[in-house]
């Protein structure tokens, strides 16, 4: 499960337009949970193990969740202004 998205900054100074984000780990509490999100610069990258371009931590209100976690991360994400284009991969 992933997304891809535009990247037009990145943490080597080019822009990925078809970057591959995914939730690489994720934890949580009663209230919170904090997704750590790692984007590649693309599929093939990810699969060859290059080291991210990019990665963040995502904070969401549990309450807001609904569903499998993961799947949920994933929906959440994507009403982000970072993923607003994502599709799906």
């Amino acid at each position: 499960m992933a997304l891809q998205i535009n990247l037009p900054v990145t943490a080597i100074g080019l822009p990925c337009g078809a970057a591959y984000a995914r939730v690489a780990t994720y934890r949580g509490n009663k209230d919170k949970v904090y997704a750590w999100v790692e984007v590649h610069a693309n599929s093939a990258a990810r699969e060859n193990q290059a080291a991210p371009v990019a990665q963040k931590e995502y904070e969401f209100d549990l309450a807001n969740l609904q569903g499998p976690l993961l799947p949920a991360l994933y929906g959440m994400l994507k009403l982000l202004p970072d993923f607003a284009d994502a599709i799906d991969c």
